[in-house]
């Protein structure tokens, strides 16, 4: 009998602690859904301003690819030969790609713009990103992430300087 009421007694307890349970373990997975998309978004933006730092000069993206959601620079270090890097977001598979060693910088991406302004500090248009030499009017360059993962997400928007100042 002492048995019978100790498993019944042990049952309920289990059960009232489950939801408390349950609860914790979706707590638990929550804060790593935006940890790493935190994670992820930090590490594309920093190695996107790198680029940015150590660009020469911005280049007009390939045809077939919108500016406003991709970014093309080229890099020239010392004894080195030019480098041209397009960083370009791919929406159906959500993947921001780095395209000059072809790696990924973060994927889960559900945003990517670039926002390009000239020296007075206004947004270029799209009319003036059909000129042909639309880069060489480009002072500062304003990037926006967002990535997700699960129901989590991370948004993060930074600017750099390019050209001569």
């Amino acid at each position: 009998m002492e048995l019978l009421v100790a498993v019944a007694v042990s049952a309920i307890a289990l059960g009232a602690a489950w939801p408390w349970l349950w609860n914790s373990a979706e707590a638990a997975r929550s804060i790593d859904a935006r940890s790493q998309a935190a994670t992820s978004a930090a590490f594309a933006t920093r190695s996107i301003m790198a680029d940015l730092e150590l660009a020469t000069g911005l280049l007009a993206p390939p045809a077939g690819t919108a500016p406003a959601r991709s970014l093309h620079v080229q890099q020239r270090r010392p004894g080195e030969p030019a480098e041209s890097i397009l960083i370009v977001w791919e929406p159906a598979r959500q993947v921001l790609w780095r395209k000059t060693s072809s790696s990924y910088l973060a994927d889960h991406v559900e945003s990517f713009s670039v926002t390009y302004y000239d020296r007075l500090g206004d947004v270029l248009t799209p009319a003036e990103m059909a000129l042909v030499d639309w880069p060489d009017s480009v002072a500062r360059v304003s990037v926006a992430l967002v990535v997700a993962m699960r129901a989590e997400r991370s948004s993060v928007v930074r600017d750099a300087l390019v050209g001569p100042q």
